[in-house]
């Protein structure tokens, strides 16, 4: 989903993060505590960069029409400027003004935005893997590791749903658990997926619903 910001003038604007958020932790120690803590501290960090963006989704459409808006303005800029000095401007230079005034404008709009979809995958990543481990799920630590690492990456497209399930400690054959996990599973899983296909440009639309 995509953020909408003033892209009228390029110094209001969400400031881009100058790190990428860690996806896991690289650290050998195995004490459930210090994993606990690593944990927390991911969390309140991916908390603190989305409160960095404080406004509101945006669709691709929506972007659309500001870079056609961005682009009528780019035309009358060139055609007042050719009229003004009374000859064309070499394509080099309406070039550059392009780039100015449209190119750069969206160009940063969309990194913004694909950071802060990054950043809201991995938080629901995190919601996930919390909420399976309070309803009974066993996750030891490289199990963790490696569910943030699916979930999180284009990789949930490809990776069987029994493979998650030998990845949070569920023994298919205790029936009482697997039907507990079964509901909150599917619906943070299905919408994880959901962001991906829409984020990999697979089957759907943002307006479309997956079934």
């Amino acid at each position: 989903m995509l953020m909408k910001k003033n892209m009228d003038n390029e110094n209001n604007h969400n400031p881009e993060p100058t790190q990428e958020m860690p996806l896991v932790d690289i650290g050998k120690d195995n004490h459930d505590q210090t994993d606990q803590q690593k944990r927390d501290e991911r969390i309140l960090q991916i908390d603190q960069e989305l409160a960095e963006f404080s406004v509101k989704a945006q669709t691709e459409d929506e972007i659309n029409a500001v870079q056609m808006e961005r682009d009528q303005e780019y035309q009358n800029k060139i055609q007042e400027l050719e009229t003004g000095l009374s000859q064309p401007l070499s394509e080099e230079t309406k070039d550059k003004i392009h780039q100015n005034m449209v190119d750069s404008v969206i160009d940063r709009a969309r990194r913004v935005n694909n950071k802060f979809d990054n950043l809201q995958i991995l938080r629901n990543t995190e919601n996930l893997i919390t909420n399976m481990e309070s309803l009974g799920a066993k996750i030891d630590n490289n199990s963790r590791i490696r569910l943030v690492e699916i979930l999180s990456s284009p990789q949930i497209l490809h990776v069987n749903r029994r493979e998650l399930v030998k990845l949070f400690g569920v023994d298919e054959k205790d029936d009482a658990l697997v039907r507990k996990l079964y509901q909150p599973f599917n619906e943070k899983y299905g919408k994880l997926l959901k962001e991906w296909l829409i984020k990999e440009n697979k089957f759907f639309s943002p307006n479309q619903k997956l079934n």
